[in-house]
């Protein structure tokens, strides 16, 4: 499986003990809707069976868990639509990351103590921008990742970095891929 290849490099590279989280997703769900037709598909398409997830040290959240990261929370995301960060702003009254869209964009809302305003933040997709499933339609659809950089008071910082034809600029450093 192509997702356990990524995986084996993210662990050779992440350091031993670190944190890491498995979201599931919308895409999850249509496994979970499979198993209950076929019952006898159970423990073989799942991502925890097929990418090892457990074995590989991941804590897995169901689809819509809001998990906290310092003062930011982290979610696969839960709205769509023509403005999702400002719905999942408007919604939640947090900041939040999330990427159920596939597109990039950051928005911030004000907080009602008028101290430091909400974040939101869209953090795109590492997805194929093509998928059968979309018919040959236009979408705004972005790769892209989200660095999330936590003070010790649980402030942060995130920078996006769009992926453009498989490269991106990190650190004055290109990366190709």
């Amino acid at each position: 499986i192509k997702g356990n290849v990524l995986l084996d490099e993210f662990d050779k590279r992440l350091p031993k003990g670190c944190e890491k989280h498995f979201f599931k997703g919308n895409h999850e769900l249509w496994i979970d809707d499979l198993i209950e037709k076929i019952p006898q598909l159970e423990g073989l398409i799942e991502p925890d069976s097929q990418l090892k997830l457990t074995k590989r040290g991941y804590k897995i959240y169901e689809y819509n868990d809001i998990i906290p990261f310092g003062k930011l929370n982290l979610t696969h995301g839960i709205y769509a639509g023509p403005n999702p960060t400002k719905k999942h702003l408007d919604e939640l009254k947090v900041n939040i990351m999330f990427g159920h869209t596939h597109t990039m964009e950051v928005k911030m809302s004000s907080s009602p103590a008028r101290e430091i305003a909400f974040s939101g933040y869209n953090v795109g997709c590492l997805a194929n921008m093509c998928p059968d499933y979309m018919k040959n339609r236009p979408h705004g659809w972005t790769h892209g990742i989200g660095i999330v950089y936590l003070y010790p008071d649980g402030y942060f910082e995130v920078n996006m970095i769009r992926i453009l034809n498989g490269r991106f600029i990190y650190n004055n450093k290109v990366y190709q891929g």
